[in-house]
């Protein structure tokens, strides 16, 4: 469960993070970073709590358990409160699923161009549309994959993939343009901030944070997928514990079959079983993802920071995307890469972090589109089904 979580928090957001410590600064950058993951953790924690609170309150569970849209149905004792979070859900899982695959192709479009162009000696130009429709026989298989538990291989390959990324970015930085000084900074005179300038410049800093951040609906069917009681019942356990725990009947550790949570108290055990469940977990996952993003958002931003040309298409325009003026930070800073090897690395380890990425973001809309169109023909089915 750890490896999924901190996929979620530690990806492709985290190299829109130096763009937005140029505005904010590297304190203002840094604090920023650590107050939205403070926020999320409180509202994730929030969400599982109502949704345990609502499992012992209605006394019943499956090894499908609440969804994001049964808890607002049953929290606001309405289905519509249910289906507008199925609506929501659904478009914001959607929309970051293109995002990852616009990204994707983004970055590996100029590489397939360029090789493809060496192997047949003569140029070649894919439009990014027609490779997106290349991709189309990679991306719809990962669709069907269902289940949480059988990606943790999978993604902590993805987390190791991104960390070499991500040295890579920051070795690059620092060993062209070295590691700032006193004299880098604003009151030295030099490109670098510590503080941002005005609220809108921190703002700009907030986006790419809560574009990273926000997974809440991520995290409810995974929490539910690896709770020690969803296992067992999985495994042919009964309902007994979670009704005796209903009728206040269970106390201590009886109790933790339920919230998964453990009262070792401060024994290596205790603590082993506390980061194995999904609250040690999450807690790991996110501000061990946070500090990193900090120190990748900070560590990219004072290295290309003090950099004296923007990066250039050729040795004329500035590429797309970046600042022309100093700091000359990009939106992603893949771009600030020197082009060539570290670039091509770089580039094609995120795409591979997004990959798997892509399928825990998409696993929310799936479930619930495929629910819909399965009950639009189920309704069908008895319309026309002969008397």
């Amino acid at each position: 469960m750890l490896s999924n979580l901190f996929l979620l928090f530690f990806g492709s957001g985290t190299f829109a993070l130096p763009w937005g410590f140029a505005r904010a600064g590297l304190f203002g950058g840094a604090i920023g970073v650590l107050s939205v993951a403070a926020l999320t953790f409180l509202t994730i924690t929030m969400l599982v709590r109502a949704k345990r609170l609502q499992q012992r309150r209605l006394s019943t569970v499956s090894t499908e358990g609440l969804s994001y849209a049964a808890i607002a149905s049953n929290a606001f004792r309405d289905p519509r409160a249910g289906t507008l979070v199925k609506v929501a859900t659904s478009c914001s899982s959607l929309g970051a699923c293109a995002g990852y695959l616009n990204f994707a192709v983004g970055l590996i479009h100029p590489i397939v161009n360029r090789a493809i162009s060496n192997m047949l000696d003569s140029p070649i130009d894919f439009s990014p549309v027609t490779l997106s429709l290349l991709l189309l026989p990679l991306v719809i298989p990962m669709t069907w994959i269902r289940s949480f538990r059988g990606l943790v291989g999978v993604t902590a390959f993805g987390n190791a993939v991104f960390v070499g990324a991500v040295s890579a970015v920051l070795l690059d930085g620092g060993s062209r343009f070295g590691w700032p000084t006193r004299e880098d900074f604003l009151d030295e005179g030099g490109p670098l901030q510590l503080w941002p300038d005005s609220a809108s410049s921190l703002a700009l800093l907030i986006s790419p944070c809560v574009y990273l951040f926000t997974v809440h609906y991520c995290v409810i069917p995974m929490e539910q997928e690896f709770s020690p009681l969803i296992r067992t019942l999985s495994r042919g356990g009964n309902l007994e514990p979670l009704r005796r725990m209903a009728e206040g009947q269970l106390h201590g550790q009886d109790s933790n079959v339920v919230t998964g949570r453990s009262n070792q108290g401060g024994s290596l055990q205790g603590w082993t079983t506390w980061a194995s469940g999904f609250d040690g977990s999450l807690a790991l996952a996110l501000f061990g993802s946070a500090i990193l993003n900090v120190v990748v958002g900070g560590g990219a931003y004072v290295t290309f920071g003090t950099a004296l040309s923007p990066p250039l298409v050729g040795r004329a325009e500035p590429v797309a995307g970046c600042d022309t003026l100093s700091p000359y930070m990009c939106d992603n800073v893949v771009k600030n890469v020197s082009p060539g090897i570290a670039q091509t690395v770089t580039s094609v380890a995120l795409v591979v972090n997004l990959g798997v990425t892509y399928v825990l973001m998409l696993a929310p809309a799936r479930e619930y589109m495929e629910a819909f169109v399965l009950s639009v023909l189920s309704r069908r089915w008895e319309i026309f089904k002969p008397i």
